[in-house]
């Protein structure tokens, strides 16, 4: 995988971990916890951090004239199209490796230990 693609699936996966704690923020209202400002304000915190780095990787993006498109996903493979630098290609993940790459985003906003590529 070249330092193109990296970016454009780290914004990728980026962008599911925000979603996923969207929910997951969703679910907590609905929960049975007692005192959930707490939860709110962490949750909060996640994902205004896990915003700014996807924006950061959104300008890198720009910069390099690459863009990811959802093209289809079945039970087990998720289709991406990615434009790299005048090249275009599909790209197949298999479901739970997705799930994995957006559980290891979720783990850096947690211990706040982000990798993200820094190419400029």
């Amino acid at each position: 995988m070249n330092k193109y693609e990296k970016i454009a699936s780290r914004y990728l996966f980026t962008d599911m971990a925000i979603k996923n704690l969207e929910i997951d923020l969703r679910h907590l209202e609905n929960s049975p916890c007692k005192i959930k400002d707490p939860y709110y304000q962490a949750m909060g915190q996640l994902i205004s951090t896990a915003i700014k780095e996807r924006k950061r990787l959104k300008q890198l993006m720009y910069k390099h004239k690459l863009k990811v498109e959802h093209i289809e996903s079945d039970r087990l493979y998720s289709t991406y199209k990615y434009y790299l630098n005048g090249y275009v290609h599909e790209v197949s993940f298999f479901n739970p490796i997705i799930k994995k790459h957006v559980e290891g985003i979720m783990k850096e906003l947690f211990t706040d230990k982000k990798t993200p590529p820094h190419h400029g």
